[in-house]
C-alpha cells in the first residue's frame, strides 16, 4: 500500500519535485473480517495539495467494505447450498471467531445476484449449434426446499468453442418454460418452411431421418452426411431385395443395423427414420 501511494503521488518520500501530487498524511487503522479472523491494517493517506492527490486508495482493499472478498464469497456459496442465513452466521463465528449477520450473509447473495444479471444480459455471439438440456436441483422457494429444473444452454460457435450461454431456474421441463427461456436468449421461435410437392413413380423410395442419422460420427469421427446415408440405404434396400423382404419396417431395421455398424458405439441422439415406398 505504501508503494501504490508513492505512486500516486509521483514521488518517493523525501523528495522534491514538481510532479509531486501530494504529501503522505500518516496512517489510519481498518479493521477487517477474514477467514482467519480479525485483522487491523493501517491505511495510507494523502494530504492534498492545490486539489491535487485526492481519490487516493489502495487498489488492494475495497472502499466502504470490512470484510475480505474470499470471506464474501464463502459466505455467498454457502447460502446458495441452501444454508440459512442464520445457520451461516453460526458457523461463521465458530471458525473465524467473530460474528457476520444475518444482513451480511445476505447483501453477500445479492453480489452474486448482480454478477448473474450482468452475465445473463451479455451480448451473445452466433452459435451455429445450441444443445439444451436440464437438470434438477434442490431449490429454496418461498421458503421452502423443493426440486426445480435448471435450464441449460450451450452453445458452439463458429470457432468450434464451447460455452454456456444462459441458465434459467423453472418449475420444470414444460414446454412453456423451454420457450420463455430461449425467448430470453434472444432465440426466434417462429420458422419458415417451404411448401414442395414430391411425386413418387412405381418402386421410387423416399427416406426421411432426423439430423441423428446424418450426423452420425465413426470412430475417425467423419459424419455419415445425406450422401452415407443414401449408400445404407441402397445397401439395405440390395440386402431386401436378395432375401426377399417387402415390408418397409424390415428394410427399416436392415438400415439401424448398418447404421449402428458405422457408428460402432453408444449412440448420443435420437435417431428418427421414415421409408416410403410407391408399389
Amino acid at each position: 500500500m505504501q508503494i501504490e501511494r508513492q505512486k500516486h503521488l509521483g514521488a518517493a518520500p523525501h523528495e522534491r519535485t514538481e510532479e509531486r501530487n501530494g504529501h503522505a498524511n500518516g496512517y489510519q487503522d481498518k479493521t477487517l473480517s477474514t477467514r482467519l479472523g480479525q485483522i487491523t491494517v493501517a491505511v495510507p493517506q494523502v494530504r492534498e495539495v492545490n486539489g491535487q492527490g485526492a481519490g487516493f486508495y489502495p487498489e488492494s482493499l475495497e472502499r466502504s467494505t470490512r470484510s475480505e472478498r474470499a470471506l464474501k464469497l464463502a459466505l455467498a456459496e454457502m447460502y446458495v447450498q441452501g444454508v440459512s442465513t442464520r445457520k451461516v452466521a453460526a458457523i461463521t463465528e465458530q471458525l473465524c471467531g467473530f460474528a457476520v449477520s444475518s444482513t451480511q450473509v445476505s447483501q453477500a447473495a445479492q453480489a452474486l445476484d448482480e454478477t448473474l444479471a450482468a452475465w445473463r444480459s451479455r451480448p451473445l455471439c452466433a452459435c451455429p449449434y445450441v444443445y439444451l438440456d436440464a437438470r434438477y436441483e434442490r431449490v429454496r422457494q418461498s421458503g421452502l426446499v423443493q426440486k426445480a429444473a435448471v435450464l441449460i444452454a450451450v452453445g458452439v460457435d463458429e470457432a468450434e468453442k464451447r460455452s454456456v450461454l444462459g441458465v434459467s431456474l423453472a418449475l420444470s421441463e414444460h414446454e412453456v418454460h423451454w420457450r420463455e427461456f430461449l425467448q430470453s436468449l434472444g432465440v426466434g421461435l417462429t420458422v419458415d418452411y417451404k411448401e414442395a410437392t414430391v411425386v413418387l413413380a412405381q418402386s421410387d423410395v423416399l427416406l426421411l431421418v432426423t439430423d441423428g442419422v446424418t450426423e452420425a460420427r465413426n470412430e475417425q469421427g467423419e459424419f455419415l452426411d445425406s450422401n452415407g446415408t443414401w449408400l445404407l440405404l441402397r445397401n439395405a434396400l440390395l440386402t431386401a431385395s436378395s432375401q426377399k423382404i417387402s415390408a418397409s419396417e424390415n428394410v427399416l431395421a436392415l438400415l439401424d443395423v448398418a447404421l449402428t455398424n458405422y457408428i460402432s458405439s453408444n449412440r448420443c441422439d435420437d435417431v428418427a427414420m421414415l421409408l416410403l415406398r410407391r408399389n
